[in-house]
């Protein structure tokens, strides 16, 4: 569980991160600076008391089966803005790389993307209420599979977990796009992360195919 925010302790930006260790202060809800190196044994509580500290976690999700889907987790209500949005280009980002195609299903009223070369197939569908990607139904292409949902992480990464710098020099903070409201004056920064980010995954003409394929912008 990675916090994003200014260190309460040393002031230092985005940089508290889970502790594990043999000390008894060591366990699941750990985190430390890695700055100053101050440990809190509990990073809800820690979040409670400073409302600017914005916890989130990147995961893959498994089952008996094997790896079934991968999502973002934003725990104690926090919102994800733009939400829709990055959903789609992510969508878009998976179909262009991967030549997955969208489907709708009438009879069970599932839609999200499928992979089907007419010997393997599966299917992804959103996760509630998250950004992610979770598998319906059989899968008889592992490998593709976890290729496509290992891409979908690193995209998220590159959103959330990366900064960003563009052409001119300007910086774009990690986690900015937790950060960025849904309004029409933050449509222009809201874009150009997504762009940079993209670019950071292959490049710019990736990244342009990507934003034609979602239609957003």
């Amino acid at each position: 569980m990675r916090l994003l925010g200014e260190c309460p302790n040393c002031g230092a930006q985005d940089n508290i991160f889970p502790w594990e260790s043999d000390e008894p202060v060591g366990d699941f809800k750990s985190v430390r600076c890695w700055t100053c190196d101050k440990i809190w044994k509990d990073w809800p509580s820690l979040v409670e008391s400073n409302s600017d500290l914005i916890p989130f976690e990147i995961d893959m999700l498994t089952s008996d089966k094997g790896v079934c889907g991968a999502e973002l987790s934003l725990p104690l209500g926090v919102q994800l803005p733009w939400i829709q949005e990055i959903r789609t280009v992510l969508k878009a980002t998976l179909m262009v790389n991967f030549g997955l195609r969208s489907f709708h299903d009438e009879k069970s009223g599932l839609e999200g993307l499928e992979w089907n070369d007419d010997h393997e197939s599966f299917r992804l569908i959103d996760t509630d209420g998250k950004l992610g990607l979770s598998l319906t139904g059989e899968c008889s292409s592992r490998v593709q599979l976890d290729e496509v949902l290992l891409f979908y992480l690193e995209m998220i990464g590159y959103l959330l977990n990366t900064p960003l710098n563009d052409s001119n020099g300007h910086k774009f903070p990690i986690g900015q796009i937790l950060r960025l409201s849904e309004s029409q004056e933050n449509l222009e920064i809201f874009l150009k992360i997504l762009h940079l980010a993209l670019v950071k995954a292959r490049d710019s003409n990736f990244a342009q195919e990507v934003i034609k394929e979602s239609g957003i912008g």
